[in-house]
């Protein structure tokens, strides 16, 4: 049994950490219409607008030093 005395310290750490993260993530009152009223706030702001570009295809590589000619 003494053999597992090591196990003990990582054993506490996991328990520990365990109840901390059960009590941070508990259920919390939240204002459903603030929350409402920030997601549409958010909808319609205007981000940033990104298109898709195809690059230009590189030569794939097969080894050899010399390209031929196109």
């Amino acid at each position: 049994m003494s053999i597992l005395w090591w196990l003990a310290p990582t054993a506490l750490t996991t328990s520990v950490a365990m109840l901390w993260v059960a009590r941070a993530g508990r259920d919390r009152v939240v204002d459903n219409d603030a929350a409402v009223a920030k997601l549409a706030k958010a909808l319609q702001s205007a981000g940033p607008q990104t298109y898709a570009v195809r690059s230009k295809p590189t030569q794939r590589s097969t080894g050899v030093a010399r390209r031929r000619p196109q």
